[in-house]
């Protein structure tokens, strides 16, 4: 078998493989007698039984397993948190968990992509933070103990790590967007305060006319008109001014920018980076609601912000 290090390793159980008998025909044969593929030999104060009979006693082991569990749903937190947390930080041996449950990362078809948004940056402190002592021992019992022993604190930061990886990057439109939208109201996201549109991130990458449409959302023909003689790259970067406060103009249109407004969904005030937004900032900001041990991320019913992020 392959270890935890992706080294070959010798399994301490030993695989024979089943010996097959000739069946009598003039005898008459029962289910399990049909089945069987145990050796000959049996182990000393073992009994010999058939596939189908061990298969029968393992369902039945799973059912009483799962009636406790069901019942237990402290228990079944920390099982299933231990569960998706092993699987995410192994890359081998994950299948001795006995169970289908993972919390796997979604594909994403920006490869090696670095956003640099505080969000991101949020993410990979949590990451860091994260007590990883458990995840030293070689046997899944003794992990899932060690895990156990964690703090409650502790535990619970996995459980929000694990749930919060899985979410996926879905651009506007597509199938999972509006519910994306639907928990960033959920959650009260500040936006504004996460993120700000720059030259490089946003208005670079659109039309002329649609950035003016945002200076014109922001104070009317009126001010649109004062850069519609501006160049593509000069227009972006008074954009980028515009929202983040730096452009000479009026006090109520700074303010109005400030707000991080972009072009309205609908009836809802998010900008326009949260109908796309990365899968990183979305699962900080879920993340952030689920656990109170992160420092930088509040959770209380106020929309959060980044404390050093303005």
């Amino acid at each position: 078998m392959i270890g935890q290090d992706g080294q070959p390793r010798i399994h301490e159980q030993l695989y024979i493989a089943p010996s097959v008998e000739p069946v009598d025909e003039e005898e008459p044969s029962g289910e399990d007698e049909e089945e069987e593929t145990a050796s000959d030999e049996e182990a000393p104060g073992q009994p010999r039984i058939s596939q189908r009979l061990a298969d029968e006693l393992a369902e039945m082991k799973a059912e009483l397993l799962r009636v406790h569990v069901a019942s237990d749903p402290r228990f079944a937190l920390d099982l299933a948190t231990f569960t998706m947390a092993d699987a995410a930080t192994r890359k081998y041996g994950s299948s001795d968990l006995a169970t289908e449950l993972r919390a796997n990362a979604p594909y994403s078809r920006l490869t090696g992509y670095e956003s640099g948004t505080p969000a991101a940056e949020e993410w990979m402190k949590f990451d860091a933070g994260l007590d990883r002592s458990w995840t030293e021992h070689a046997d899944e019992r003794d992990r899932y103990d060690a895990f156990c022993a964690l703090a409650e604190e502790a535990r619970a930061a996995w459980f929000g790590w694990s749930i919060a990886r899985t979410m996926q990057a879905i651009p506007a439109g597509r199938t999972g967007s509006r519910f994306v939208d639907h928990l960033g109201q959920k959650l009260e996201i500040d936006v504004a305060s996460w993120w700000r549109p720059t030259a490089t991130n946003y208005f670079d990458r659109i039309s002329k006319a649609s950035i003016l449409s945002e200076f014109e959302g922001i104070g009317g023909i009126e001010l649109s008109s004062r850069y519609s003689a501006s160049k593509k790259h000069d227009l972006a970067l008074s954009a980028e001014k515009l929202f983040s406060g730096a452009l000479i103009i009026e006090a109520e249109l700074k303010e109005r920018a400030l707000a991080g407004c972009l072009t309205p969904c609908a009836s809802v005030r998010w900008s326009i980076w949260w109908k796309a937004t990365s899968n990183r900032a979305q699962a900080v900001t879920i993340l952030s609601r689920m656990r109170k041990g992160c420092p930088r991320l509040r959770t209380t019913t106020s929309p959060m912000r980044p404390d050093s992020h303005h």
